[in-house]
């Protein structure tokens, strides 16, 4: 680094943290330089002096571009020999003063190209910041930042900067950001936050085309080259264990997480980024599957309770729902059905989203209601375009009736949980019959029978008996309610941990819901209950009392959820089926 850029970093009114060489020195006077520059950390809450002074100005221009490394044809790693030069798409560009001011702002197009305009005769850089920002019909705030490091009380956004220029005539100024993959940029990883966002910004433009004023709230991706897949230790020193989307609790304090509250997003996207474990910057159907989650919870709903998933297992319908919806919006977002998690150091994650073939091993068992790879074929099929009577694959509605049916209020305020159940009944609303016929043998030939909202008729139990039908009755002052824990498909959120009471008073009251058992065995379970109202909990109690619990709320004459589980992270239980009552009364 020369001595010119050491006396503009010192005179900046921001904290920058160099983790690579800065290129220095440049073009000027209209020539084209191509430099390769590095990812910087900086609290970019900037002075802005961009104002133009009347008369005669200076246009920079130039094209960002970023390496964008494409997977091996059999997902076991990334393809250095065929690296793309991609353009980097609605990226925020600044050019900067040597007080470290911004004075002109502006954004790549979709091939990658700026022009600021500034005030002549100054000393100026350009900027490339992690960082999408549109203000107009549809508007978004996208940032990517480093969850490692701390800068002015929040984690700092990834930059790369030119070297300097003085501002006499129009210049040229290209920045490319080389990949830092497999040893190359001096282990310098430019490129990762730019190809995160590009895929980012293909699933953003995916919604957009079917709803051009969607408005998105803004979103804070946390990525590092010490991102890793340790599941001890805390997120802000890189011990993520996978890549996830999460909804920040702004009232969480503990010392591990207490870092994840800095900065002014709640949603977050966390990625992995260390290759000697699994670095996913690349991995696109991974990046939006995770927007996918993003998407559910501030344009949609979920009710899904997240944790650990496969796509072979069982599992509880709402997480099952959620799954198979964000694999589905990967493959539409990527126009390719063949998801791929890449892995050079084990063996990589593969699966067509429209097939019933995992990896060579016929899954068929795992097909139903309860199964992310029944939703995501579903989903796929009424989107894409290609047909398979065979395999009652004939619809062919592409994105905007899926996207129509997530974002109604049919679907938002629904009464129940968010299930296909709810997601075929409202296509079904909205779609003229023949789409209805279309819609119920694609459902068939994932061994769902179920129609309506409450799954009416549903006759497949994933070899659980008792998690028919998929929603129970309870009704006040009256018999108690059946209900059964099995866990013999893992834990939580699985296929049978959890058990969906529909309960309606007839008159607005106090009533008291309990858990009812004289079993050995389940006096000692530690049972959970909550009663849910069109998605949103009116009432909760997890205290711990073994053998017993109940809640008291004060409930509306409408329609309710309660919804009975066991809590039993660890796994304590013996595999089996445990039966227990559910009362209601009146207070």
């Amino acid at each position: 680094m020369g001595p010119y850029c050491k006396t503009l970093l010192s005179n900046t009114l921001f904290y920058l943290f160099i983790l690579g060489v800065v290129s220095c020195g440049g073009g000027n006077g209209g020539n084209t330089t191509n430099e390769k520059v590095t990812i910087a950390d900086t609290n970019t809450n900037l002075q802005s002096d961009n104002v133009l002074n009347a008369g005669p100005v200076i246009t920079v221009s130039g094209k960002i571009t970023f390496d964008l490394i494409p997977p091996k044809p059999n997902g076991q790693g990334l393809d250095f020999d065929n690296i793309d030069p991609s353009a980097a798409r609605g990226i925020l560009v600044q050019a900067v003063n040597e007080t470290g001011n911004v004075v002109s702002t502006g954004t790549t197009d979709e091939n990658g190209n700026y022009v600021l305009e500034v005030n002549p005769n100054l000393n100026l850089l350009v900027r490339v910041s992690a960082k999408m920002l549109m203000s107009d019909d549809a508007s978004w705030d996208v940032k990517v930042s480093d969850n490692t490091k701390i800068i002015a009380n929040r984690h700092p956004l990834y930059i790369s900067e030119s070297s300097l220029f003085f501002s006499s005539q129009d210049v040229i100024k290209n920045i490319h950001l080389p990949t830092g993959r497999n040893g190359r940029n001096g282990g310098v990883k430019s490129a990762a936050p730019f190809a995160i966002l590009d895929a980012i910004y293909d699933a953003i433009q995916t919604v957009v085309s079917v709803d051009p004023d969607v408005k998105f709230p803004p979103l804070e991706i946390h990525w590092s080259p010490e991102n890793n897949s340790s599941q001890t230790g805390c997120w802000n020193d890189g011990d993520i264990g996978t890549t996830f989307y999460t909804v920040v609790d702004e009232n969480n304090t503990t010392n591990c997480y207490s870092l994840l509250q800095i900065g002014q997003y709640s949603n977050k996207i966390y990625i992995l980024g260390d290759e000697s474990s699994d670095a996913d910057e690349f991995d696109r159907h991974i990046i939006t599957h995770e927007w996918g989650h993003y998407f559910e919870q501030n344009l949609s709903r979920t009710d899904s309770m997240g944790g650990s998933h496969d796509i072979n297992e069982k599992l509880d319908p709402n997480i099952a729902f959620s799954e198979g919806w964000s694999n589905a919006f990967a493959a539409i977002v990527t126009d390719d059905p063949f998801y791929l998690d890449t892995s050079e150091n084990s063996k990589p994650t593969t699966f067509n989203i429209e097939s019933i073939y995992l990896t060579h091993k016929y899954w068929s068992e795992s097909d139903g209601w309860f199964s992310e790879k029944s939703i995501q074929e579903i989903l796929y099929d009424i989107y894409d375009s290609e047909t398979d009577t065979e395999n009652n694959d004939t619809l062919s509605l592409g994105f905007g009736p899926i996207y129509s049916v997530l974002t109604s209020e049919d679907f938002v305020q629904n009464e129940y949980q968010t299930t296909i159940f709810s997601f075929a009944q409202i296509l079904k609303n909205q779609q003229p019959d023949e789409v209805d016929w279309a819609l119920d043998g694609l459902m068939e030939s994932q061994k769902i029978s179920g129609k309506g909202f409450e799954g009416e008729g549903e006759e497949n139990n994933g070899g659980i008996k008792s998690v028919l039908p998929v929603y129970k009755t309870a009704f006040a002052n009256s018999e108690s309610t059946s209900l059964c824990y099995n866990n013999i498909n893992g834990n939580q959120n699985k296929l049978g941990n959890i058990n969906y009471v529909i309960f309606e008073p007839q008159v607005a009251g106090n009533y008291i819901i309990s858990v009812v058992t004289e079993n050995n065995l389940t006096r000692l379970f530690d049972f959970d209950l909550s009663i849910i109202k069109s998605g949103s909990e009116v009432a909760f109690n997890n205290d711990i009392t073994r053998g017993s619990t109940s809640l008291s709320a004060y409930l509306s004459a409408e329609k309710h959820i309660i919804k009975a589980s066991v809590w039993d992270p660890d796994g304590y239980i013996p595999e089996g089926n445990y039966c227990f009552d559910l009362q209601v009364t009146t207070n």
